[in-house]
């Protein structure tokens, strides 16, 4: 195992079979890392196909490893990864006395920061290619929680987790503060680590600033404590597809969904609404790659094609989309898109995560934003390959930041009721070696009365997108 899920969330997690609480919070210095970099690094590296998803990973562990390990050598650990950006907490209970989260938080952020400017180019067989970091340090409450499907059956049962507050909340907004290179702290910081840094104010009245030298001698890392005590309970977390996961990454087609909800505020309204998300994943499938919280409210992110892929993944996260406004009474608004990414592990040994990047992610995020409430805004390509099972209207080009292009957008309202066979238009073509063979294996059924017996099985296999359905569907139009 990857050590995929924050130790803090699974010692909580087995804590709750002694009656302890699946919610709670506590202070903490925040640290939130932008990277930027990887959207160029993985549209160019996806060219040259699977072969160069090795240097993807390569890349990814080079950059991360270093990073992952300052902030667990300050006794600080990671929350979430999201894309390219991770946030960690340093909980003030974690110390001696209190300075002390605040001088190890900051000791760790300079040490990103150097470590990025430093390494800033990274070279690959296919090419060398720029990143950059900014960092906003905060502090202030963390809340977290477990969420739970709260099936009978545990090993059948959906968990999740959370976290979110003003700690999480003010180390975002210090680095929307930031350009390339800075790193920005809250005025609170600011005080505790005063006598270790040089700072300059940002902007007027913002309530932040932004170190410009190391003025003092920062703490000396801890040695990092590589705990396996409750890990036996990380499965119950993680999806038995990424257990299994053998690879560092691959290239593939992923269906990714972002949502977007309005008025989710405590602990109980997340957990009724995700009751009903963990239904939908019954029937849908479907693996929910995080839940955010931020400066546009709770979100959570799905892909479907990853880790697992199926013949209708489209189908199904269009037909998750529609149903969850049928199963909630929650208003939400949601970004779809069908690309190709790089899906595999992120981070490190240390602390890591399953997830996709590439610009099907953060084209999702966009519409999701862009979309009014109660509306799911999907892209071209979902439209092409949906259109005749789903009703999806024409909404018009819309510029998008990080897209030098407007793009087209298009509404997904409903499905269609149609029969699977009308589905599909026009003429089969190189597939008459299989249709005879299938149309002769079923003949034994299709004997008159008296002569009718079992035909046996037959089993029609190949990767997703091959036209498996439509050759059965063929078959039965010719049988």
């Amino acid at each position: 195992m990857q050590n995929l899920i924050p130790h803090f969330i699974l010692e909580q997690y087995a804590k709750s079979e002694d009656g302890q609480p699946l919610f709670g919070s506590f202070e903490a210095v925040s640290l939130f890392v932008d990277l930027s970099g990887f959207s160029a690094v993985t549209n160019t590296l996806m060219e040259h196909g699977n072969e160069a998803a090795e240097a993807m990973a390569d890349v990814m562990l080079t950059i991360f490893e270093p990073l992952v390990e300052q902030i667990y050598a300050h006794k600080g650990f990671i929350t979430t990864f999201a894309g390219d950006a991770f946030t960690a907490l340093f909980p003030k209970l974690d110390f001696a006395e209190e300075v002390e989260s605040y001088h190890h938080a900051l000791a760790a952020a300079v040490k990103i920061q150097q470590y990025l400017t430093a390494h800033s180019i990274q070279p690959t067989p296919y090419g060398s290619f720029p990143f950059t970091i900014k960092l906003g340090l905060a502090d202030g409450e963390a809340c977290w929680g477990i969420l739970s499907s709260g099936t009978d059956n545990i090993d059948e049962d959906k968990v999740t987790y959370y976290f979110n507050g003003t700690a999480i909340d003010a180390a975002a907004k210090a680095e929307s503060y930031a350009r390339s290179g800075n790193l920005i702290l809250n005025n609170s910081v600011e005080a505790q680590v005063k006598s270790l840094i040089k700072t300059i104010a940002v902007g007027e009245d913002s309530g932040y600033v932004r170190m410009v030298a190391v003025d003092g001698t920062l703490p000396t890392a801890f040695q990092i404590e590589r705990s396996i005590d409750y890990v036996e309970y990380e499965t119950a977390l993680i999806p038995s597809a990424i257990q299994k996961f053998t690879t560092h990454g691959e290239f593939r087609q992923v269906v990714s969904v972002f949502v977007n909800l309005m008025g989710i505020d405590t602990n109980e309204e997340l957990a009724v609404f995700m009751k009903s998300v963990f239904t939908l994943q019954e029937q849908y499938g479907g693996y929910l790659g995080r839940i955010d919280f931020g400066d546009k409210g709770c979100n959570l992110l799905m892909f479907w094609g990853a880790p697992t892929s199926y013949e209708q993944d489209i189908e199904r996260a269009l037909g998750f989309a529609v149903d969850l406004g049928n199963n909630t009474t929650c208003t939400y608004k949601a970004g779809i898109t069908y690309k190709a990414m790089y899906a595999g592990l992120a981070g490190s040994p240390l602390r890591g995560e399953y997830t996709c990047y590439g610009g099907g992610v953060s084209f999702a995020a966009r519409l999701m934003v862009a979309a009014p409430w109660g509306s799911i805004w999907v892209d071209k390509q979902i439209y092409e390959r949906a259109h005749r099972q789903f009703a999806i209207e024409y909404e018009g080009h819309f510029p998008f930041r990080g897209f030098p292009e407007d793009k087209p957008v298009y509404t997904l309202l409903d499905r269609k009721r149609e029969d699977a066979e009308d589905f599909y238009n026009g003429q089969l073509v190189g597939r008459q070696s299989e249709l005879k063979t299938l149309t002769e294996f079923v003949q034994p059924i299709l004997n008159p009365e008296s002569e009718k017996r079992f035909a046996g099985a037959a089993v029609i296999w190949g990767e997703p997108g091959m036209g498996k359905s439509r050759l059965w569907i063929e078959q039965k139009e010719v049988k």
